[in-house]
């Protein structure tokens, strides 16, 4: 079986790892604030994590047109930099519909991600086994998103 892991670190790491490493930092300190600081803390929270979507969404974007043009992972990170991007301004800007949009945000990531786990199980080689498990996660998810 041929390993893409160190391709998918090229692609999604490469030169630019240390905008992954800031991301997991300044999202690990909105952790904290929120389990010690939470009531005083909500709009902080609030535009920073919007101001770090508003990072992340163009990063996204970016990584997704660095891609090869007929791969179609291509696409799922492009909708997802382009969601994560949409979600920061509204978050950083329009922090009072921000539960609304919190609410819809993990809903269709939900969507778009148990979408994309069925394709990986599906892509998978092997039997049943190691698709199974992927395959249940994104259904899962997909399910999820809907009620949601």
């Amino acid at each position: 079986m041929k390993s893409v892991g160190g391709k998918i670190n090229t692609i999604f790491f490469g030169k630019n790892w240390w905008v992954h490493l800031l991301r997991g930092l300044l999202l690990l300190l909105l952790g904290l604030i929120m389990a010690f600081k939470a009531p005083e803390a909500i709009k902080v929270i609030l535009i920073a994590t919007g101001a770090i979507f508003l990072v992340s969404g163009p990063s996204t974007v970016i990584t997704a047109f660095r891609m090869p043009e007929g791969d179609i992972r291509r696409w799922v990170l492009m909708f997802t930099g382009l969601l994560l991007g949409g979600v920061g301004g509204v978050l950083f800007f329009k922090t009072n519909i921000a539960e609304i949009v919190i609410v819809l945000f993990i809903a269709c990531f939900a969507f778009v991600s148990g979408i994309f786990e069925i394709m990986v199980a599906a892509m998978l080689g092997g039997g049943w086994r190691h698709k199974i498990v992927p395959a249940l996660s994104g259904a899962v998810s997909v399910i999820f998103a809907i009620l949601f």
